[in-house]
């Protein structure tokens, strides 16, 4: 089903490729034209690096979209706030009610709290007066720590500009080369999100409960996959 699923996606991109939208920019095709300092890629190089970005946008997304719910349902006047802002973005991390409200919330529930390595043979890394990692030994770098010490209150407005700039990385696996390629997708399907959800919809969530599952051992999941009632605005 993988194997199929790929070569769908790669007949989608490829047909992308070959029919760039005149009146628009067309990302995936100028991928294959070459430039004055790098050769063009190849079609299964522009598959992966497309796949790559779905999936890591679709995956952090998933993990922060039922939070988002919850906690707007329990915050109605950031609803309000979020219902004032248009649906078009200039800027992915442009201030806005819709933004700040997003990274706190991933901030208490980080879908990428910590990355793994392992230490490469026959070198040891070594952590001064705390020790050495020895050759051939997996680690986790902590991100999560520093993101709670921030303050145990929910606080959308901590993120001001310059915080956002400053420590918004880590959120997302901390700076590059390890920050997760899907960010501003994730970033921009969840401030839309939010503001669609905020604008058109009348929404409760029933008993937003945070357990420990069988599904999930390692982190809290709402009871019940997060049951809600929502409708649409009625028409003013």
């Amino acid at each position: 089903r993988a194997l199929a699923a790929r070569r769908e996606v790669k007949e989608i991109i490829s047909g992308v490729m070959a029919s760039p939208v005149a009146d628009r920019r067309n990302i995936v095709a100028d991928l294959v034209r070459s430039s004055q300092d790098d050769e063009a890629f190849t079609t299964d190089e522009v598959m992966d690096t497309v796949m790559t970005l779905l999936l890591a946008g679709k995956l952090t997304t998933s993990e922060a979209l039922p939070g988002i719910f919850a906690e707007l349902s329990q915050r109605p006047a950031w609803a309000r706030r979020i219902a004032q802002e248009d649906l078009d973005f200039q800027n992915i991390e442009r201030d806005s009610a819709a933004l700040r409200f997003v990274l706190e919330v991933m901030r208490l529930r980080n879908p990428a709290g910590a990355y793994r390595r392992v230490c490469d043979p026959p070198a040891y890394l070594d952590l001064g007066e705390h020790g050495r990692i020895p050759p051939g030994c997996p680690f986790a770098v902590l991100l999560q720590g520093t993101l709670k010490d921030m303050g145990a209150e929910f606080d959308p407005d901590r993120w001001t500009p310059e915080v956002v700039r400053s420590t918004s990385s880590l959120i997302f696996g901390g700076n590059q080369p390890h920050s997760c390629v899907g960010r501003n997708l994730a970033l921009l399907e969840l401030q839309l999100f939010a503001r669609v959800l905020c604008r058109e919809y009348d929404f409760k969530a029933l008993d937003p409960q945070l357990l420990m599952t069988s599904n999930n051992p390692i982190a809290k999941s709402y009871k019940d996959g997060l049951r809600a009632v929502i409708s649409r605005k009625s028409a003013v």
